[in-house]
């Protein structure tokens, strides 16, 4: 049909997209015009709803290293806001992404949780990091964070292996 040529025609043009996108954002020099070239392929890959939030067309897989183009695409985009330094917009593009995607992208969800981390944001990152463990898109690495913020917070871990144990409990 249409829509599968379509598919077929769409995936190798973002992957080129996302390979130009990404060259420009590793120099500061067209960092610029990289963050712009993927703003507008992220504008043109996703529908939106009426209140212009992101919208998945298929479930994306929880398996790692497998990450469809279009995820690949907001990867890039968010990595260029942090090369630019832009730490503010990068968090509202992250938790925009979780909202409008119910936290399919689990590459997106770690950057966000550390970039709370690094903003000194413990209180914060420490809800997201529950509602992705209650959601089953915790990873690793957000769970380490998550015990640094958890010390910083509360000025010690006591309580943090019980707060761990009951987020676990809460999966089965």
């Amino acid at each position: 049909s249409a829509s599968i040529w379509y598919d077929s025609l769409r995936t190798p043009y973002i992957e080129t997209t996302l390979e130009l996108a990404a060259l420009c954002l590793r120099d500061a020099r067209y960092r610029e015009r990289g963050l712009a070239v993927a703003k507008a392929e992220i504008d043109r890959a996703f529908d939106k709803d009426s209140k212009g939030r992101l919208l998945l067309k298929e479930a994306w897989p929880v398996v790692s290293g497998e990450f469809p183009a279009e995820e690949r695409l907001l990867l890039v985009y968010a990595d260029g806001l942090s090369r630019a330094g832009r730490s503010a917009e990068l968090r509202r593009f992250c938790e925009d992404a979780f909202e409008s995607l119910q936290g399919a992208s689990i590459m997106l969800n770690t950057r966000l949780a550390k970039e709370y981390f690094a903003a000194k944001e413990y209180a914060k990152m420490l809800r997201f990091v529950t509602e992705c463990f209650d959601r089953d898109r915790a990873t690793d690495d957000m769970i380490n964070h998550m015990r640094m913020a958890y010390i910083r917070a509360n000025g010690s871990d006591a309580g943090y292996e019980d707060s761990l144990s009951a987020m676990r409990l809460r999966l089965r």
